[in-house]
């Protein structure tokens, strides 16, 4: 898996947990972006992370080796910090411009890993493929034989 700063400093999240955290916030607010993201990803399969940092929270999911860290805040972060990647991504305030929203990050991480995942080897020999999945096994292919090309040393 892919390293993360503060990974280690952050506790894992389960369904129970969630649902809790979720039912033991005030009523007078609405529910946090962040909470209800996790809920979310939990609910998708995802393993989640949580790291709070004064008001930023930190949410990492992963799967596999895929592994993002997501910084929910109202606020701007360090400047350098942002500028070097220390989040995959910013729900809230940014310096780069309009941040993202918690629906468009977890639509890309959801992107992402059906990019990742491999195709189902042992699945119905009668199932009919997508062209997305088609085209996506067809550069294997190509890579694999471009590879068998190469001159053994």
């Amino acid at each position: 898996m892919k390293f993360k700063i503060n990974f280690h400093l952050a506790k894992p999240i389960n369904k129970v947990m969630i649902n809790r955290l979720i039912s033991e916030y005030p009523k007078q607010y609405s529910t946090p972006k962040f909470l209800l993201f996790i809920r979310d990803m939990v609910k998708k399969g995802w393993e989640v992370r949580l790291h709070t940092v004064k008001v930023s929270k930190y949410v990492f999911v992963y799967r596999d080796n895929l592994i993002f860290k997501i910084r929910f805040s109202n606020h701007k972060p360090i400047r350098s910090k942002q500028f070097q990647r220390d989040s995959d991504f910013y729900v809230g305030i940014s310096h780069k411009g309009k941040a993202l929203l918690t629906e468009d990050v977890a639509q890309i991480i959801t992107q992402k890993w059906e990019d990742y995942s491999p195709m189902p080897t042992n699945s119905n020999p009668n199932r009919q493929w997508t062209q997305k999945e088609c085209e996506k096994m067809d550069e294997r292919e190509a890579e694999a034989e471009w590879h068998d090309d190469l001159p053994k040393d």
